[in-house]
């Protein structure tokens, strides 16, 4: 698979064909939300221009429609505030190097399973902005982010089992306990790579082959 390193998180770190340059984040067992992703079929949208009123509108309008759970109760205001935050994005070096398809896809998209929706993206998009506004590449700006996203937000975030469904909000769960298993760490690490136009999913095994059962998530990215 090519390239492994660890960070001071206990996260792993691949570097593999597929999703383009793709890092996987080797977390550990924890149930699997039942939810699936609707985006992942849904229509290729139109390029537009991201910094028109034209392209707020349709990325609103791709949100909502697309949603990944469509009761977790967001307003159009709630969204509106994102796709502004997420066409923000559009502007920096290395975005040209995202096509529109997987902009919508994997940057735009507030959440990802049936987690609570907290107000995430401002706060994410402040905190690491400076990390990778230098970067000319997606991969220089993914590497960027790797090192420092556990501790980037004031204090250390960390692996720690079976706390999913229970610790899964990005904010109101993994950065208020400062610790998340599997499904909320990758829901935390997608997160920081989407608030700064990097395209992310998550992915994951359903039930291993074992005794014991049990699953895994992790995040690819573009």
């Amino acid at each position: 698979m090519g390239l492994c390193s660890r960070n001071k998180s206990g996260i792993g770190m691949q570097k593999a064909r597929g999703f383009g340059c793709v890092p996987l984040c080797a977390l550990v067992l924890e149930a699997l939300s039942s939810s699936t992703v609707a985006l992942a079929t849904s229509p290729k949208p139109r390029a537009g221009r991201f910094g028109s009123d034209s392209a707020l509108k349709e990325a609103v309008a791709y949100t909502w429609r697309y949603r990944p759970n469509e009761t977790d109760g967001v307003s159009k205001r709630y969204v509106k505030k994102n796709a502004k935050y997420a066409l923000r994005t559009r502007k920096l070096p290395y975005a040209d190097e995202v096509p529109s398809d997987m902009f919508f896809r994997y940057v735009l998209p507030y959440s990802h399973f049936d987690e609570p929706v907290d107000d995430w993206r401002k706060l994410f998009y402040d905190t690491l902005l400076d990390y990778v506004k230098s970067n000319s590449t997606l991969e220089e700006a993914a590497s960027s982010l790797w090192p420092v996203w556990f501790h980037a937000f004031g204090k250390e975030i960390s692996f720690k089992a079976d706390q999913t469904p229970g610790i899964m909000a990005p904010i109101t769960g993994t950065l208020k306990h400062g610790f998340a298993s599997c499904t909320g760490l990758s829901i935390f690490l997608a997160n920081c790579y989407r608030a700064v136009g990097i395209p992310a999913r998550i992915v994951g095994v359903r039930e291993w082959n074992l005794p014991t059962k049990g699953n895994h998530n992790w995040v690819e990215v573009w």
